[in-house]
């Protein structure tokens, strides 16, 4: 299970996410809207270790991703901006992202 408690981050004291929390069991699909700047790429990116929370945890398996961060980022996260192919689904750009890294790392 996945779970973030009490998530917050603030630039120059001001929140930019307040005291979010939810958890996500195994199979479990969660969808997080918002309109612009209310703070869903800055949570995103505390829940893949990208961005340090001001306050709040983010546990896996009950356990906090603090613990071993590394092994975490090498996990099976992916935070895209922007689609590669918008006629694809997820699955496709997927797929096609993780072609063309293999291929780049062929060459490398």
């Amino acid at each position: 299970m996945l779970e973030a408690r009490g998530l917050t981050k603030c630039y120059a004291g001001i929140p930019a996410v307040d005291n979010v929390s939810f958890s996500i069991r195994p199979g479990e699909i969660l969808g997080y809207l918002g309109p612009n700047g209310s703070g869903k790429s800055t949570t995103v990116k505390m829940i893949t270790g990208l961005l340090e929370p001001t306050r709040g945890e983010v546990l896996l398996h009950g356990q906090s991703i603090k613990n071993d961060l590394m092994a975490y980022k090498s996990g099976s996260v992916m935070f895209l901006k922007k689609p590669c192919f918008i006629l694809i689904s997820a699955a496709g750009n997927t797929w096609n992202l993780w072609v063309r890294c293999a291929a780049w790392s062929a060459h490398a």
